[in-house]
């Protein structure tokens, strides 16, 4: 009776996350409002034409209401007509790539050389074959929305103020839609949305198509957090090392998958850790005594395990490392927990130097949003 009891329980837990999970997943149109209504002007570029061919779907940030970073997780499509059958559809090479803009959607900004548009945080979010179909009429006043099938999600930061481009590279075909994609057009300045592409070729480098205020309608599904930024200042040893931190992969409140900070350009065989807290409002940067360090995380602060930082001894090689998802797994108790979606983070990493004011030196700070 006991057992049966205690796997009820897990049941209703386990149901519980699932629903949790479920409901942290949002959905949005762009350019935005094109939840429950086609946008009506239609194209055959690129998944009703053989050609090899290359789009920057370019989106402006007005788009976007959120008021932090996103992960972006699946990008969806349809067809123009909700009444008609997209055909079975075989694309043997497809490639999307995401990025923060570095120009604006306006043809008067966005620059026909692809990449002069393209941030710093560029992702190809999925690469390899596009199949699927027939999908027939969806007997609703929308199309049925097609995934593009991500496999690596995007960070989306809507309040840095950049645009968001979708760029499509469609290198061979082998049977089409038969069926047009769905777009909107409208005034300059009102749709919030342009295409800049080539016809022709997936490899060109410069765009040689353009529409003035006309972009196709996709959907993109998302979770709050995954943002990742550096901030403060680092200070620099009594030889010359200057620790600099970085995060990579996705910090996330329940994912395995790791996220790793690292601190490199540590002083070699030196013992150090990585420490944060989950609270830096109003905090200014504090100096770390008479040293070039500061204490960038303000308190209180939850160390990690001590480590050595490896390399050699009076050398700049060394660094500290922390897979952040597996420390959170395995210690339920630290400050923060437990950590949801959207939590705040703010590491440094910290190690000795006898020879300092304070014998000890800090790297600059890491910020990061946990997804889900």
């Amino acid at each position: 009776m006991g057992r049966m009891k205690l796997s009820q329980t897990f049941r209703v837990l386990a149901l519980a996350c699932s629903s949790a999970l479920s409901s942290a997943q949002s959905f949005q149109t762009l350019p935005a409002g094109f939840d429950n209504v086609q946008g009506g002007a239609g194209t055959a570029y690129p998944q009703n034409t053989t050609a090899p061919q290359k789009w920057q779907w370019h989106y402006a940030n007005s788009n976007f209401a959120q008021t932090g970073p996103i992960q972006i997780t699946e990008i969806s499509i349809r067809a123009l007509s909700p009444t008609s059958t997209v055909s079975a559809f075989d694309f043997p090479s497809f490639v999307v790539t995401c990025s923060e803009a570095t120009t604006q959607y306006g043809v008067g900004s966005h620059d026909p050389v692809f990449a002069n548009n393209l941030g710093t945080n560029t992702v190809v979010v999925r690469s390899g074959p596009f199949t699927g179909g027939p999908i027939g009429p969806s007997g609703g006043a929308t199309s049925t929305w097609i995934p593009l099938g991500l496999t690596t999600p995007f960070t989306f930061d809507p309040t840095h103020g950049n645009d968001l481009i979708i760029q499509i590279e469609e290198c061979s075909t082998n049977t089409t839609w038969s069926q047009s994609l769905d777009g909107f057009i409208g005034a300059t300045g009102a749709v919030g949305g342009n295409r800049y592409g080539d016809i022709s070729s997936c490899l060109t480098t410069t765009s040689s198509f353009s529409n003035n205020e006309f972009v196709p309608i996709a959907r993109i599904q998302y979770t709050l957090g995954g943002s990742v930024s550096t901030f403060c200042t680092s200070g620099t040893t009594t030889n010359g090392c200057v620790p600099t931190i970085a995060g990579s992969g996705t910090p996330s409140a329940s994912s395995a998958t790791p996220f790793s900070i690292s601190v490199a350009n540590v002083e070699g065989q030196r013992q150090g850790l990585l420490f944060y807290g989950v609270n830096n409002t109003g905090f200014t940067p504090l100096a770390w005594g008479p040293s070039t360090s500061y204490l960038c995380v303000k308190p209180p602060t939850q160390r990690t395990l001590a480590q050595t930082t490896g390399g050699t001894a009076g050398q700049c090689n060394g660094s500290l490392q922390l897979d952040w998802n597996a420390f959170v797994a395995a210690n339920p108790a630290i400050l923060g927990a437990p950590f949801a979606s959207g939590s705040e983070v703010f590491a440094q990493g910290w190690f000795r130097d006898p020879p300092s004011p304070k014998t000890t030196m800090l790297s600059d700070g890491l910020h990061f949003t946990l997804a889900p």
